[in-house]
């Protein structure tokens, strides 16, 4: 969740013109390899069975994150494509939020 707010944040920031631009790919950057590096450690956990699809959710929200977050560093000069993307990160969010809650 902490990955998906901040990520929103940083449009934001992007957006207002308030980093340079070699900044926010280098931060996007860090970003997407934090989101791959979580996602690999939950590949590897052994949550228990009641946990399961909770788990499975969080992995699938990662990796559209992961996607989202890409795609954000492609579109760093269109306002336009940041705004649709933190929309999608919010739902991302929230979805996380929602399984977060079930474990």
């Amino acid at each position: 969740m902490s990955f998906a707010s901040e990520a929103e944040i940083f449009i934001d920031y992007v957006v207002e013109n308030r980093l340079t631009r070699h900044f926010a790919q280098g931060h996007l950057e860090y970003l997407a390899d934090e989101i791959d590096q979580t996602a690999k450690e939950l590949e590897k956990a052994h949550p228990p069975a009641n946990a399961e699809p909770a788990v499975q959710e969080c992995k699938q929200a990662l990796a559209l994150l992961y996607k989202e977050v890409e795609a954000v560093r492609a579109e760093t000069t269109n306002p336009q494509a940041l705004e649709a993307s933190k929309g999608r990160i919010a739902n991302i969010r929230t979805n996380l939020q929602k399984s977060n809650a079930s474990l």
